[in-house]
């Protein structure tokens, strides 16, 4: 059953992607521009999931074992879903999505062409380890970076997926367990880290390094293996019945796996190991390890490469900040003003609030039934250690949204451990089942909206792409390029570094970040005016090139910065105005230089 049904939502998918409709993107992102067929097919996708999960064992018969596991499996109707739900857009669009998804291409095409990073271009010449993976995978398959970025996602989510299902084995031996805590992860985070950039590999790369810490713990490093938290902890059962047969995590090539993933970490991404750190470090403390020697060998990893890219953190970038609002407030947006996009811009908050909630209660729950915090203590942890780096260190006001993400692993088996009761003896799991296939079908259900709702952002269009290619090979050198609003897919070639890049946090990138342009934006005589006297201004220092096209007028129209007869007679106002000459006009996306 799992299997002819999985089968059948893939091919009504299939069938229906020519009809998805890009240029219907509205406040409701791409779900206006969704065929019936896709809704069934994902509807389909996600109540086989449910089914199979939560519907009890199948019966018994004469079939191989192969077999019996493929259609009884969560994993097809799973990869189903998720194929679903990640690579639609892939199909439709024909170019990667978000617009901030094109400077780590022109990093990776950057560093493909020299073979080293310059420390003074940018943070992620100084962080390159992601780079140097993808223009490695790039060498060996021959698959251009932009195809490799328009796929990505996928990719990362499936990993991500393997990633959790392999850490949570490190508490649990239930693969029901594990199977429900990867499915609910997968649906409820919306943070979109999977895209084309260093952390959608450090990650999981993280998740790795604390199910190998738990492994190690559980076999005696750092303490010897006994005591009632260290026991919740999973052992598998040895392969060999031979006495001095050593597990692979009780061993030093073990160690020397963890410690060589996390240096991975270390030198692709700024936040996740510091993240992963605390979540170490605390893991210690909790289980009273008596000689923490892989913590401190973690942390020197991580201060000998922060103390070679100092010079270039310490110029541009706050690494400690004082505990305000600013620090745990998320970031600040514009609130969008077409219908739908209300909506969407909140199905985020109600996922969190709903995993907040679940989490709570299976807490609670737990302690009512088994009067015991032992087999809480570590998921716990691991769930609230993130919340002290943002306590000090904003991350661009980002960091509470990357705390939810480190801490959504750790949430979500605490909730699936609590649904499927696996400490309860003797109770209803009827119930269970229900309340069980009820989250994961609302989590489903929500992950559509969360995913696809915010395209008027998320979609780029490929005018404005081949426009940016353009500038970077032929404006001249030293060139810096304006964009009305920080919606453009700039940096995405490898001769980026050609040009003015801004590093100054208090210097304007965009028309939007200066003061007066929301007034100005009502008019586009105002707008021509204003756009005028800020790049003449600038232009006096270099060459300034004007970025106008599809991604960033889409931009406009969500958060009714400019309506669309304003837009129109401002491009107009543009091709007339002296001080502009149009250098670029393909696709409806411009380039203008400033004289």
């Amino acid at each position: 059953m799992p299997v002819a049904s999985s089968a059948l939502a893939l091919i009504v998918w299939a069938i229906s992607l020519p009809f998805v409709d890009v240029n219907a993107i509205d406040g409701w992102g791409l779900l206006s521009g969704l065929p019936l067929g896709w809704g069934f097919a994902f509807l389909l996708a996600l109540a086989t999931l449910v089914a199979t999960l939560f519907g009890g064992p199948g019966r018994s018969d004469r079939r191989t074992r192969f077999a019996r596991i493929i259609s009884s499996s969560w994993a097809l109707p799973f990869l189903v879903l998720t194929i679903i739900l990640f690579t639609t857009t892939s199909v439709a669009y024909g170019v990667p999505r978000y617009p901030w998804t094109y400077k780590h291409i022109g990093v990776t095409e950057y560093l493909l062409v020299h073979g080293t990073p310059d420390r003074d271009l940018d943070i992620y010449q100084n962080f390159p380890g992601f780079f140097y993976l993808t223009g490695f995978v790039h060498r060996v398959l021959g698959l251009p970076v932009m195809l490799m970025a328009r796929w990505s996602e996928i990719v990362a989510v499936l990993i991500n997926a393997c990633a959790v299902y392999w850490a949570i084995g490190a508490l649990t031996r239930n693969r029901r367990l594990r199977a429900v805590t990867t499915v609910l992860f997968t649906l409820a985070n919306w943070i979109g880290q999977t895209y084309f950039a260093p952390q959608a590999l450090a990650f999981p790369a993280g998740l790795i390094v604390l199910g190998a810490f738990l492994r190690m713990v559980a076999h005696g490093h750092g303490r010897p293996a006994e005591g009632k938290l260290v026991n919740k902890l999973s052992r598998p059962a040895r392969r060999s019945a031979d006495p001095t047969h050593r597990p692979f995590w009780a061993g030093s090539l073990g160690v020397v796996v963890c410690i060589i993933v996390f240096a991975v970490i270390v030198v692709s991404h700024q936040f996740t190991p510091v993240a992963i750190l605390i979540q170490v470090a605390l893991l210690t403390v909790v289980l009273r390890l008596r000689r923490p020697w892989l913590v401190i060998v973690l942390i020197v990893v991580e201060a000998l490469w922060v103390a070679h890219s100092y010079p270039f953190l310490s110029e541009h970038f706050a690494l400690l900040q004082k505990l305000d609002f600013e620090n745990i407030r998320p970031p600040a947006a514009l609130a969008p003003t077409l219908a739908g996009a209300g909506v969407m811009a909140q199905v985020p908050h109600v996922i969190t609030v709903l995993v907040a909630v679940a989490t709570a209660a299976g807490v609670i729950r737990t302690l009512v039934r088994t009067r015991r915090l032992t087999s809480l203590v570590v998921p716990a942890t691991l769930a609230l250690a993130p919340l002290i780096f943002v306590a000090v260190q904003p991350y661009g006001q980002e960091g509470v949204l990357r705390a939810y993400m480190f801490g959504l692993p750790w949430c979500t088996f605490l909730i699936a451990r609590d649904l499927l009761g696996v400490d309860q003896l003797g109770s209803r799991p009827g119930r269970r089942a229900v309340a069980a296939a009820t989250l994961t079908a609302v989590l489903g259900v929500l992950a559509v909206p969360a995913t696809l709702g915010n395209e008027m952002i998320a979609h780029v269009s490929p005018a404005d792409v081949a426009a940016d290619h353009w500038y970077e090979k032929n404006a001249p050198k030293g060139s810096e390029l304006f964009e009305i609003v920080p919606a453009y897919p700039g940096r995405s070639t490898s001769e980026y570094d050609q040009h003015v890049q801004l590093q100054d946090p208090l210097t304007p990138g965009t028309l939007r970040e200066v003061r007066g342009f929301e007034t100005a934006a009502r008019s586009s005589e105002g707008l021509l005016e204003f756009t005028r006297a800020f790049a003449r201004k600038e232009s006096a220092q270099h060459d300034i090139y004007l970025a106008v096209g599809p991604t960033q007028r889409e931009y406009l129209r969500l958060y009714g910065l400019a309506s669309g007869p304003v837009y129109a007679d401002y491009i107009t106002g543009l091709k007339r105005d002296p001080t502009f000459t149009l250098v670029y006009d393909k696709g409806g996306s411009y380039l203008f230089r400033v004289h």
